[in-house]
């Protein structure tokens, strides 16, 4: 089980259609959000000292993710989890 928590909104109004949070081990901010207005997938991470920001469209970040579960999934097999 994960030990982050994500919070998320759904607007309606406003810039974004959905943005999720979370506090991550390290104490930095993760956020991901669907930006209606530019119809790209935000990715940011905020710590004390740094900031990073991308942008995706939808095909990038369903991509993106396809990765991350396979590596994820990699990882465990690895270690005799999966």
């Amino acid at each position: 089980m994960s030990d982050i928590q994500f919070s998320t909104r759904v607007r309606t109004a406003g810039g974004y259609a959905r943005e999720s949070g979370a506090r991550m081990p390290c104490g930095d901010w993760l956020t991901i959000s669907a930006m209606k207005r530019i119809d790209r997938i935000g990715l940011s991470l905020s710590g004390d000292m740094t900031h990073c920001h991308m942008l995706f469209t939808a095909a990038q970040a369903r991509s993106i993710a396809a990765e991350l579960l396979a590596c994820a999934d990699a990882s465990e097999a690895a270690q005799g989890r999966a």
